[in-house]
């Protein structure tokens, strides 16, 4: 982005400073994350380079940056079709299905539920690399999650339950749904979930 922008200023030098910088970074993050083995990219301890192989959709979002080969990008779009990875009833699953079983505070935050902020993030990952029909198919998974909980509740929320079955205000990390209490506004109408839902509508 910001060598499209020098380019737009007619700064051929930072043009060409940006564009190293992320073909290294890409670079670093094929050599370091990638996880061949996965088919996804992983977490990386920056102290020891060991790889810590939980499959969670951030090993997606180097889609959006253009890091994988073609390779790469069909092992990744794999995942979504697999119900022991990503294809849960409520995608995206912020662990993979497989590999919640036995996992501390199951269900809580980043241990399960689906985000739309991150749905958002892989269907512009895999519209940048041509997987439009994937990228269509989360769409329309996500938009429909939204909408039914919506239409059942009157809000849009932070998080939903992966297995589409615990209601949003129920799932760990909300308190009590009661109007009264000052947690109440953060349990209902969630701005970033609002903003990237109607930004997906259009």
């Amino acid at each position: 982005v910001l060598a499209r922008v020098a380019r737009r200023l007619g700064r051929s030098d930072d043009v060409r400073y940006w564009q190293e910088l992320h073909a290294n970074w890409n670079a670093q993050l094929n050599a370091r994350c990638w996880n061949s083995e996965l088919g996804l990219y992983v977490d990386c301890e920056t102290h020891s380079g060991r790889q810590r192989p939980l499959r969670t959709p951030a090993g997606l979002l180097p889609l959006v940056c253009g890091a994988p080969d073609a390779e790469q990008i069909a092992a990744m779009v794999r995942h979504l079709d697999d119900s022991a990875v990503f294809a849960s009833p409520a995608p995206l699953p912020t662990v993979a299905m497989a590999d919640q079983p036995g996992l501390p505070h199951r269900g809580d935050m980043w241990r399960g539920p689906a985000w739309i902020n991150v749905n958002h993030q892989v269907i512009a990952g895999l519209q940048a690399c041509g997987q439009a029909a994937a990228a269509q198919r989360l769409r329309a998974a996500t938009v429909d999650l939204v909408r039914r909980w919506y239409r059942r509740l009157g809000s849009v929320y932070e998080f939903y339950d992966c297995h589409d079955a615990i209601a949003p205000p129920e799932l760990p990390r909300k308190g009590c749904n009661d109007s009264r209490r000052p947690l109440h506004q953060v349990v209902h109408d969630y701005g970033w979930t609002a903003t990237l839902t109607w930004d997906l509508l259009m």
